[in-house]
């Protein structure tokens, strides 16, 4: 990467668009994460989804 190019940044969402993504509850996603089947960071003391984890995990789901 060039000195003047920006780096990327990741991109992370909350619970709540997680859910309205995939049409499921906060709840539901609270459990995935709870279960280990979705990554989460604390940040700050909020949670959040990396874009990179939840691509990977619709990937691990594609089909189901």
């Amino acid at each position: 990467m060039k000195a003047d190019q920006p780096k990327s940044l990741t991109k992370f969402f909350t619970i709540r668009e997680i859910a309205e993504s995939v049409g499921s509850s906060e709840r539901t996603v609270q459990r995935w994460i709870k279960n280990g089947l979705l990554i989460a960071h604390s940040l700050g003391g909020l949670v959040r989804i990396s874009e990179g984890d939840f691509q990977a995990f619709l990937a691990a789901r594609r089909g189901q």
